[in-house]
């Protein structure tokens, strides 16, 4: 049972919530002709990411903390998505997603991964960078998510932030989105709608999100967004990090995970780093945030009263979206009267930055979609079933992600074992993972995390 991390919902949740030719490749669709990187640095986090999914080195730069020491803590870490699908001639297989550059994949006879790749559209794609928010340059001209603005379609010149329309709320903030149509292992097509369609028929919307506050000074905010966009439900899916540690060098790790806090942490065992045998050693920690839902199974999963809530129900399950003042009693909003959560599809009102005019819902006395505390923009409205199962060991253990069937086994022997610690002295790997869940046609399962730092932490009690 998943009940959020009482730190976090007092103060991280706030911020967050306030292939080959042959294959039919489709323009829209991920290609390896993609792919960008970029440095999250805003705050005492140095953080690199690819636009794939994959945090880790980009450029020559290393996910180090505090930034500027030269203390490198993680080689990488990146998502995959398991489940069982059928074929075309009735023949089911395991099918693994997972991000380019960070595991051995399934790759095509002429080398080509069947992998997660990003989307085209949603940098600048004359330079090298992921969007960066502040950093326009790096930006596409126009967001293809936002094309159905019917008031301002594209966006073009703001910022496509998670906090709407051109909001910058974090210091420093990236977005990009992935797809698994590369992937055309299986003689399978998950959306009976697009016979070029591939893979498990998901894309998925990525966010890093860094502030410079001496609340989150240390920590890096990730929020995951999977879509199934085809025609197929499934029923039994996993959603798993995979992590390659280096706190303090790569021999004398420990990792763990707290059932309880839904924390996965890892420490140095003798608080001695590599080079320079300095001291202390931090843990670095995955506090989940949000996990995926389970609106389907007639249970309270997080214990919050409500049963098989959804944030794309269409419904303010738990009450708490709240229309505009009336303050002059007429029944209609009116300029001057605040608006409170009735912003309308951008999520902005006339007093924020990037507002050009009432938009869709605004004002109207109803929850529109884009809307805060309403969806998609209300983490409550989830029946999270948090995080499921864990595991630590040597990463080559579980490094190589190119046997599906393999990878789902991994899942099933995992599944609610909480292992307290794991000690290992030389490459420690860890797993950890949300499922079975179910994942309709037509429908998004969420996960986000803070994955921070805690100073010369050496016992888990401490962590």
């Amino acid at each position: 049972m998943f009940r959020p991390h009482t730190l976090f919902a007092a103060v991280c949740v706030g911020l967050l919530f306030l292939v080959s030719g042959s294959s039919g490749q489709r323009p829209q669709d991920g290609h390896g002709n993609n792919r960008k990187g970029g440095v999250l640095d805003a705050n005492l986090c140095r953080t690199p990411f690819y636009n794939t999914g994959k945090i880790g080195g980009f450029l020559g730069y290393t996910v180090e903390y505090p930034i500027g020491s030269g203390h490198q803590q993680l080689d990488a870490v990146a998502p995959l998505v398991i489940t069982r699908i059928t074929d075309r001639h009735g023949v089911r297989h395991a099918c693994c997603e997972t991000a380019y550059g960070h595991v051995p994949s399934d790759k095509s006879p002429d080398g080509t991964p069947w992998i997660y790749e990003p989307l085209p559209g949603f940098c600048n794609e004359n330079q090298l960078e992921a969007a960066i928010s502040d950093d326009p340059y790096t930006w596409p001209d126009s967001w293809p998510d936002k094309m159905g603005d019917l008031y301002d379609p594209g966006w073009p010149g703001r910022w496509n932030g998670y906090f709407d329309k051109g909001v910058k709320n974090a210091d420093l903030e990236t977005y990009f989105v992935i797809d698994d149509n590369p992937d055309i292992e299986f003689d399978y097509q998950p959306d009976a709608e697009d016979p070029l369609r591939h893979g498990l028929g998901t894309q998925m919307y990525i966010r890093g999100l860094q502030w410079n506050n001496v609340l989150t000074e240390s920590h890096n905010f990730w929020i995951y967004e999977i879509e199934n966009e085809g025609t197929t439900d499934y029923d039994s899916v996993y959603f798993a990090l995979f992590a390659d540690f280096k706190i303090g060098g790569e021999d004398e790790d420990v990792a763990g995970y707290n059932a309880t806090l839904d924390i996965a942490y890892c420490y140095d065992f003798d608080n001695t780093g590599f080079p320079g045998a300095y001291k202390p050693v931090v843990a670095l920690c995955w506090a989940y945030l949000e996990s995926p839902t389970s609106g389907y199974d007639g249970r309270d999963n997080d214990e919050d009263g409500l049963v098989d809530e959804r944030r794309d129900d269409g419904l303010d399950n738990n009450g708490d979206w709240a229309i505009f003042t009336d303050e002059n009693k007429n029944g209609r909003w009116d300029i001057g009267e605040p608006l409170n959560d009735d912003l309308g599809s951008d999520g902005i009102g006339p007093y924020d930055e990037g507002y050009s005019g009432p938009d869709t819902g605004e004002g109207d006395g109803l929850p529109t979609h884009g809307e805060p505390s309403f969806d998609e923009k209300d983490i409550e409205e989830g029946d999270m079933i948090g995080l499921t199962g864990f595991w630590s060991g040597n990463y080559g253990d579980r490094r190589d992600h190119d046997d599906d069937e393999l990878v789902l086994q991994w899942c099933h022997q995992t599944i609610g074992k909480h292992a307290d610690e794991y000690y290992f002295a030389s490459n420690l790997g860890a797993w950890w993972h949300s499922g079975p869940s179910i994942h309709p046609a037509k429908t998004f399962q969420r996960f986000s995390f803070s994955m921070y730092y805690a100073d010369g932490q050496t016992t888990t009690a401490q962590v």
